[in-house]
């Protein structure tokens, strides 16, 4: 991992403001959220949201969304994750991974017609893919509730 993160330190200092020190800027974010660097891995996010508009930055505003939902924080992460939709609407992979975090959020704080509405729409979308099959389980979980 130490190795990883310095070459992914190498390209940002070689391309300091280009697609690929956002990608690195990316990984290196992964890399803090999976070690509970949650700071450092804002950081790293705040870079690339501030300076692109693109998939990069609808990725890292997942990842603030994963941030949040790491620290039990729901009802930001929540809000992290529908900004993915709002602000990078053309985005869709990043848009429809965060409409399912956001139905996970919103089973948390014990809204299940909020979670089944956001996995409808996601099967309207998504009828037999990797998207499609998470949401049609975490609906079917929610029957009853």
């Amino acid at each position: 991992v130490a190795e990883a993160e310095q070459a992914f330190q190498r390209v940002i200092s070689r391309h300091s403001e280009n697609l690929m020190a956002a990608y690195a800027r990316l990984e290196l974010a992964e890399i803090a959220i999976q070690e509970n660097r949650f700071s450092e891995a804002s950081e790293w996010i705040t870079a690339i949201i501030e300076s692109r508009t693109d998939e990069s930055a609808a990725r890292g505003q997942y990842l603030l969304g994963e941030i949040a939902w790491a620290q039990e924080h729901i009802e930001d992460a929540l809000t992290d994750y529908l900004k993915v939709k709002y602000i990078y609407p053309s985005s869709t992979i990043w848009v429809d991974r965060a409409l399912l975090k956001a139905g996970a959020c919103h089973e948390k704080l014990g809204e299940p017609r909020k979670a089944r509405k956001l996995y409808d729409d996601l099967l309207t979308r998504h009828k037999e893919d990797e998207i499609g099959r998470e949401a049609r389980s975490r609906k079917a979980a929610l029957k009853g509730k």
